[in-house]
C-alpha cells in the first residue's frame, strides 16, 4: 500500500511538473509567434555587427601591419643616398611583409642627376609564383608624378592611402596604395616610399566570414569608391552612389554618406536580394566596411531553428515525465549526504568519502564534479609549492643575473691616469640592456655607451655581447669609423631576431685632447667646455648597429679644450616620465649641465644628475634602463 501511495505521489508530482512545463512551454511558443519578426531582425542584427566587428578587426590589421612596416622603413629609405640601393630596400620590404605585394621609393625629377626626370624603383610580388621582381616603373608611359599616391601624399606632406586603381605599368593588379612622403632637411618632399595591398586578396580574406549563406561584405574608401566587393567590375567603375542611382534607391545613398562620413550604424533597403539590411562602421583610416545581409537568409535560419526547438522541447517533456517518476524519490538523500561531504572538505578534509551514485544522472555529474574538486584541490596544492619553490629559484638566478651583468661594466675609475672617468648604469628590470665601457691605450681613452633595443634577459645577452666585441675590435689600433664598423659586423651576422643597439664610441688622445668619435644612432652626447655654455656635439646620421653589415659608418673629429667635460647617456635620461607623461628632455639635460659646478668630480656629477631625474619623475616607476657616463679631460700636470 506504502508502495502504492508512493508511486501515486511520484506520478501525481510528475503530471503536475509536466503540466506546469507545458503551459509554460505553449506560452513560450505564443510569444515567440508574436515578436519572431522582432527578435529575427535584432539577432540577425547583432550577429552582422559581430561579423562585421572581426571583419573590421581584420581590415584594421592588414592597414597597421601595412602602416607600422611603411613607418618602421622611413628611417631606412631616408638614410639612402646611393640610387642603387634603394632597390634592396624595397625588395626587403617586400619579402618580410606579408600583406604587402609591391613597394617603391619614387623620387622628385633628377633627384639623381643620372637617373634624370623619372627614378621609382619597384619590387612587388608576381602573383602565381610569389617570387618578388624588380623594375623600373618610372618613364614617359608611366608618369607617376601625377598619380594619385604621388601627387596627393607630395601636396598633403603626410601619409595618405589612394583610391582602389589597376596598376598597369606596375603591379598589374588591383590595388590600393599607403604612401609616406620623404621630406629633406628643409621641409621638401624629394620621394615617397609606398607600400602596395592586393584588393584581390583583401577582398578573399574578409569575405571568408559571413554570417549567412548570401552576406557579402564591402570596403568604401573616402570618397564612396569600392576597395572591396564580390563583384569585382565594380571596384574600378562603380561607387555607393553611383550604385544607389542605377538602383533608384535613396536608402543605399543615404548609407553611403554616412559610411563615408565614418558613421557605424544599421539600415534596411531592397538590394538584388530582396529585402536586406545593412550594418555598417568606420575604419582608423578613412575607410568604412559593411555587410550587407538578405532577410530572406535569416528568415529561412529562423524557421529551421523554430522547428528544432519544437522537435527539442516536446521530446524533453517526454524525458521529463519517464524521469520525474524514477528520480523524485531518490532526490533528497544524496543532497544531504553531498552538503555534509561538503562540509568535511571545507575544513580541509579533501578526503572526505562522497556518496554512491549508481544512477547516470545531475547526481552522477555532481558526484564527479566533487571528486574531482577533491582531486584538483590536492594537485592544486601540491602544484602551488612547486610554482612557488621555482618563482623563488627564478628570482635568485636573476639576482644572480644582475649581479654577474653589473659586474661586466667597469667600476673602477680611480687606476685612469691623465683624466677623471665616473659612470653608473641603473637597469629597469632585474637585467638591462645598457652599456658603457672604457680603457687606454697609448695615452688614449677609448670609451663607449650603448643602449639594446628592448629589456630584459635578451637585451642583457645582447649587451654583452656588444661590450664582448668593443673590448675586442678596440684594441686593434683601427680608427673609430672602422671599429665601429667591425663591431657591427660582428653583431649583425646570426642576428636573426633583429635586434640592435645605438652606440657612441669615442677615442680622446690624453695629451693633445684630439676628439675622434662615431655615433651609432644613439642620442647626442653632452659637451660641457670651461666657462663656456654646454652644447650638443653634432653628429652624423649613422645606422644603429646589428641591422645590416657593411654598412658605411662616418668618423668626426674636434678637439676639446682641457678640462671640458663629456656627458654621455642613454634615452633613459631624457625619455625619463613624471606623473602627467612629460618627459626630462633634452633641454632640461642642457640646462642641468650649464649649472653643473665647474669644479664638480664627474662622480658628482653623475650622482647629480640622477638625483635631477628621479626627483623630476616623482617617484614614477621607471620604465627604461638610465646609464650615465662623465668623462673630465683635466689632465696631469707635468
Amino acid at each position: 500500500m506504502k508502495s502504492r501511495i508512493r508511486n501515486s505521489f511520484s506520478a501525481r508530482l510528475s503530471f503536475y511538473i509536466l503540466s506546469i512545463t507545458a503551459i509554460l512551454f505553449i506560452i513560450a511558443l505564443l510569444i515567440v509567434a508574436i515578436w519572431s519578426r522582432r527578435l529575427i531582425k535584432e539577432e540577425a542584427s547583432r550577429n552582422a555587427t559581430n561579423t562585421l566587428r572581426a571583419t573590421i578587426s581584420d581590415i584594421e590589421k592588414i592597414i597597421i601591419d601595412v602602416e607600422s612596416a611603411a613607418k618602421n622603413n622611413v628611417w631606412i629609405a631616408q638614410l639612402q643616398d646611393d640610387p642603387e640601393y634603394v632597390y634592396t630596400i624595397t625588395q626587403r620590404f617586400v619579402a618580410e611583409n606579408e600583406n604587402v605585394v609591391g613597394s617603391t621609393i619614387a623620387f622628385k625629377p633628377y633627384h639623381f642627376q643620372k637617373k634624370k626626370e623619372w627614378y621609382a624603383p619597384y619590387s612587388y610580388k608576381e602573383e602565381k609564383t610569389g617570387e618578388i621582381l624588380t623594375i623600373q616603373m618610372g618613364n614617359e608611359n608611366y608618369d607617376y608624378h601625377v598619380m594619385e599616391w604621388y601627387l596627393v601624399p607630395k601636396l598633403l606632406k603626410k601619409p595618405y592611402w589612394s583610391n582602389p586603381y589597376f596598376d598597369a605599368g606596375g603591379g598589374e593588379q588591383m590595388m590600393s596604395t599607403y604612401s609616406i612622403p620623404l621630406m629633406d632637411e628643409n621641409g621638401e618632399v624629394y620621394a615617397v616610399f609606398t607600400a602596395d595591398i592586393s584588393l584581390k586578396k583583401t577582398t578573399e580574406k574578409i569575405s571568408r566570414t559571413k554570417p549567412y549563406k548570401n552576406s557579402y561584405t564591402i570596403l568604401l574608401s573616402q570618397n564612396g569608391s569600392f576597395i572591396c566587393h564580390q563583384s569585382e567590375e565594380k571596384l574600378l567603375d562603380e561607387t555607393i552612389f553611383s550604385v544607389a542611382y542605377k538602383m533608384n534607391e535613396p536608402k543605399i545613398a543615404e548609407v553611403g554618406k554616412r559610411m563615408v562620413a565614418g558613421e557605424s550604424g544599421v539600415s534596411e533597403f531592397k538590394n538584388e536580394f530582396g529585402n536586406a539590411f545593412i550594418v555598417y562602421g568606420g575604419l582608423s583610416n578613412g575607410w568604412s566596411a559593411a555587410i550587407i545581409c538578405p532577410y530572406e537568409d535569416v528568415q529561412a535560419r529562423a524557421l529551421e531553428m523554430n522547428i528544432i526547438l519544437i522537435l527539442v522541447l516536446s521530446l524533453g517533456l517526454l524525458l521529463l515525465f519517464i524521469l520525474c517518476m524514477s528520480t523524485i524519490r531518490q532526490l533528497t538523500k544524496p543532497l544531504t549526504e553531498f552538503s555534509q561531504s561538503a562540509h568535511e572538505i571545507a575544513h580541509g578534509n579533501f578526503n572526505a568519502p562522497l556518496p554512491k551514485i549508481v544512477s547516470k544522472d545531475e547526481m552522477k555529474q555532481l558526484h564527479d564534479s566533487f571528486e574531482y574538486m577533491q582531486k584538483s584541490l590536492v594537485n592544486y596544492i601540491a602544484e602551488l609549492k612547486e610554482s612557488t619553490a621555482n618563482k623563488e629559484r627564478i628570482l635568485s638566478e636573476l639576482s644572480i643575473a644582475r649581479n654577474i651583468q653589473m659586474n661586466m661594466v667597469p667600476t673602477n675609475f680611480d687606476d685612469i691616469k691623465d683624466v677623471k672617468i665616473y659612470g653608473t648604469m641603473v637597469p629597469a628590470k632585474e637585467v638591462g640592456g645598457d652599456l658603457y665601457d672604457f680603457f687606454v691605450k697609448d695615452d688614449k681613452l677609448y670609451f663607449c655607451i650603448g643602449d639594446v633595443s628592448g629589456k630584459g634577459v635578451p637585451a642583457a645577452f645582447y649587451m654583452a655581447m656588444s661590450r664582448a666585441a668593443f673590448h675586442y675590435i678596440g684594441r686593434m689600433d683601427l680608427q673609430m669609423d672602422e671599429l665601429v664598423s667591425h663591431v657591427n659586423d660582428s653583431l649583425a651576422d646570426g642576428n636573426t631576431y633583429n635586434m640592435f643597439i645605438t652606440l657612441f664610441a669615442g677615442c680622446l688622445n690624453l695629451k693633445t685632447g684630439e676628439f675622434t668619435y662615431c655615433n651609432a644612432g644613439h642620442n647626442p652626447i653632452m659637451i660641457a667646455p670651461p666657462n663656456e655654455e654646454a652644447y650638443y656635439l653634432d653628429v652624423k646620421a649613422n645606422l644603429a648597429l646589428g641591422l645590416f653589415t657593411q654598412f658605411p659608418y662616418l668618423m668626426q673629429k674636434t678637439t676639446l679644450k682641457e678640462g671640458t667635460k663629456i656627458i654621455l647617456y642613454t634615452d633613459g635620461v631624457t625619455e625619463a616620465e613624471n606623473a602627467k607623461k612629460d618627459q626630462y628632455g633634452e633641454e632640461r639635460l642642457k640646462n642641468w649641465a650649464n649649472n653643473l659646478a665647474k669644479d664638480a668630480t664627474p662622480q658628482t656629477a653623475v650622482d647629480e644628475l640622477l638625483s635631477s631625474v628621479r626627483q623630476f619623475t616623482n617617484g614614477e616607476p621607471q620604465n627604461d634602463d638610465i646609464t650615465i657616463f662623465i668623462i673630465d679631460n683635466t689632465r696631469k700636470k707635468e
